[in-house]
């Protein structure tokens, strides 16, 4: 039971309080959602350009025979992948 000696008018802020609660929590789980959701999209989008373009350049580097350069091949990929997976979820 409430006690006799709140007046309508702290009854009404303290509600007010309760609510102004409720959306800094909502601000928060729609934070953290965004949050979650950019970072899938980068985690996807890196996971499948990076290994498609593994996949092109192994083949590439087979193909030619240009053994030496396939690690230069493997971090140009990852580094292209990764400044691009950033742009592409943006």
């Amino acid at each position: 039971m409430l006690d006799s000696s709140f007046s309508c008018k702290e009854l009404c802020n303290l509600s007010l309080d309760l609510s102004s609660d409720k959306s800094e929590l909502s601000e928060a789980v729609l934070s953290f959602d965004f949050r979650l959701d950019w970072f899938l999209c980068f985690f996807l989008s890196f996971t499948f350009f990076f290994s498609f373009s593994f996949l092109f350049f192994s083949f590439v580097s087979s193909f030619l025979l240009f053994s030496d350069l396939f690690w230069f091949f493997i971090s140009f990929s990852f580094c292209f992948n990764f400044s691009f997976s950033l742009f592409f979820c943006a």
